[in-house]
């Protein structure tokens, strides 16, 4: 049977009450990104109903620390536990640096030192959460300090009870006496922005999946200052995004829907000539060849033609230059048009005219 994948996000901007220190930017920013990565309904592997998310003024110690305790208590070893903070921290001076607290919109410095349970200690992490959550557990601070879960207290979360536990992780900003920093270019936490890359693709496996050792691999890579602190007990298969479902679904063609059988089928119309385009340009070729050899032989018909009435006439007139004709006339009066019209009969001459009165 699957277990349940638990997350407890929390981002806070502000400082807590009566301090003097700066609001962080992107702190509760950060908080809500990587909820929202990790439910994405495309590459997110949590259920939103199992994620719970404390952001800015709403994110009391109180109720972080009962939600943390009811999924411990409640837990079973297929279950995961994801806990991401982003936000300041505060090591109080009677501490000696041997206490960091997560600081929480509520928490008031100046009764700790009567009351150390009044905030949401790292040492209540270690001591009444992560012992007794039964199944993996993964951690993801960005914030300052960060390093300090990994022994608060005195006492080595990994190795709680002095057993080496391979189900904690731990992937933190910077190491337990150095200072987190945030990226305006990015617009969140130096070590988030990071993080958030990675579950959205970066650090794919060879599986096209992002598990918490890809990622934390990944993030230490990218040289940041300064260093993330990555303690790595899982087995590396705790798997946390799978962008790789969402590419392939991405690259797949998208298939075309038949149409409805009441759907109007338009298809462009084609011409039967254009199956036939080969056999009508032989069929052009061919009549255009028979019109060419019809003109060659009109023209010489029509030159032969030409020569032989330039023949006839030549003849005509090289017999009228002559006395004598080759030609027989017809019988017939010749008429004078001065003289009398008397018959002549041929081959006879024509009287002379009479001279004039």
């Amino acid at each position: 049977m699957a277990g349940r994948r638990h997350v407890v996000a929390i981002g806070v901007d502000g400082p807590g009450t009566g301090s003097t220190a700066p609001d962080l930017r992107y702190a509760q920013r950060d908080a809500q990104a990587v909820r929202d990565v990790l439910c994405d309904p495309d590459i997110g592997t949590f259920d939103p109903g199992d994620v719970h998310l404390f952001l800015g003024p709403e994110a009391g110690a109180t109720e972080i620390k009962a939600s943390l305790r009811r999924i411990a208590i409640g837990s079973r070893p297929s279950d995961l536990l994801l806990f991401y903070f982003a936000g300041h921290t505060v090591a109080p001076s009677w501490s000696h640096g041997t206490d960091v607290y997560l600081v929480t919109p509520d928490l008031d410095v100046s009764r700790l030192s009567d009351d150390p349970d009044a905030g949401l200690r790292m040492a209540f992490l270690v001591r009444d959460v992560l012992p007794l959550f039964a199944g993996t557990a993964l951690s993801i601070l960005d914030c300052c300090r960060a390093g300090s879960l990994a022994g608060a207290g005195g006492v080595d979360m990994i190795s709680f009870a002095g057993r080496n536990d391979a189900r904690h992780s731990m992937l933190a900003a910077c190491a337990e006496d150095e200072f987190a920093r945030e990226d305006p270019a990015g617009r969140h936490g130096l070590l988030t922005h990071q993080v958030l890359r990675a579950l959205r693709g970066q650090a794919l496996d060879e599986r096209g999946m992002v598990t918490f050792e890809s990622m934390a691999n990944y993030v230490s890579a990218q040289g940041l200052d300064p260093e993330p602190r990555v303690v790595l007990h899982s087995r590396g298969t705790t798997v946390l995004t799978r962008p790789d479902a969402l590419i392939s679904v991405k690259a797949r063609p998208t298939p075309t829907p038949p149409p409805a059988d009441d759907a109007v089928v338009v298809r462009a119309l084609q011409s039967p000539l254009d199956r036939q385009s080969a056999g009508v340009r032989s069929l052009i070729g061919r009549l255009a060849r028979m019109a060419r050899e019809r003109s060659s032989i009109a023209g010489a018909h029509a030159a032969q033609s030409t020569s032989t009435t330039t023949s006839r006439v030549e003849y005509l007139r090289v017999g009228r230059r002559g006395r004598r004709s080759g030609l027989r006339q017809p019988l017939g009066r010749r008429i004078h048009r001065d003289g009398p019209n008397r018959p002549v009969r041929p081959g006879a001459r024509a009287p002379p005219h009479p001279p004039p009165g």
